[in-house]
């Protein structure tokens, strides 16, 4: 397993795509705070910054991980997916790899080069905020207000992270299992980018649909299950037949099932395709 993780690192981080579907978040993130280090200069040059209560600061340093959940952050995310997934046919190098290893270990060791460098990237952007809103405190812009440890940083990146993780897995099975099941990358992209799309529209649309329907589908689970982890509440939900509110453990039990169908469903594909 390690071998293929390996390779398959290097194959995904020498692509150029990943700058455009990866690294955008620590680097677009750096070009944002730059961008009002110096606009900041000029309208806090002569005002001493206010500063925020510490639990807002700590709240705001964490909006790298919502960013991540939300719709066009997960479109790149899709499409990563569908790339390490899909890539492989348009290349034609699974002949040239499948004979030495497992199935399972390559779609498993894609899962987990996936995950990781999309955590890499995330998890620098996060530091990059920290570090970046330290600098605005010294260019004249909002301080840092007293009071705040590194065990509430930490509390809270860990928490928003946690449900970045857990709607990044849920995006990646769309991602994989339509690269796998249409052999390409732009066809897991789409497909990927248009689940995402369909349970945004979901969500909006929720009232009139049918209730057994859409408790069936992850979208309101995964925005409850996103509640309990941040906030320690559910989130409740109008529908035909009434307000809704379920548990954590009924909103985890159907994320978990619908990520272990995907990827289950992505591995059992591959298991049997015909690749020559």
């Amino acid at each position: 397993m390690m071998g293929a993780i390996q390779a398959e690192t290097l194959k995904l981080v020498r692509h150029r795509a990943i700058w455009g579907l990866v690294w955008i978040f620590p680097i677009g993130l750096t070009l944002i705070y730059l961008l009002g280090i110096v606009l900041g200069l000029g309208r806090h040059g002569a005002l001493p910054g206010v500063a925020e209560p510490p639990g807002a600061w700590i709240a705001n340093s964490t909006m790298v991980w919502k960013a991540a959940q939300s719709g066009p952050a997960r479109y790149l995310i899709a499409a990563f997916a569908a790339l390490a997934f899909g890539g492989e046919y348009g290349w034609n190098t699974w002949k040239l790899v499948v004979p030495h290893s497992r199935r399972w270990v390559l779609i498993g060791a894609k899962y987990a080069v996936v995950l990781g460098l999309l955590l890499v990237a995330l998890v620098l952007a996060a530091v990059l905020t920290l570090v970046f809103a330290t600098l605005v405190s010294f260019t004249g812009g909002e301080p840092v207000p007293a009071g705040i440890t590194p065990g509430d940083l930490m509390a809270a990146h860990a928490r928003a992270a946690l449900a970045t993780v857990v709607s990044t897995l849920l995006t990646v099975g769309y991602g994989s299992l339509a690269a796998i099941l249409l052999r390409s990358t732009m066809g897991g992209a789409i497909v990927g980018i248009a689940a995402v799309t369909v349970e945004g529209v979901a969500g909006a649309v929720a009232p009139i649909l049918n209730p057994m329907i859409f408790m069936a589908l992850p979208t309101y689970h995964l925005h409850n299950l996103t509640a309990f982890v941040l906030t320690g509440a559910g989130t409740p939900l109008m529908l035909r037949s009434g307000i809704v509110q379920e548990g954590w453990a009924i909103s985890l039990a159907w994320i978990g099932g619908w990520i272990a169908l995907l990827t289950g469903a992505t591995a059992a594909i591959f298991e049997r395709q015909d690749l020559n």
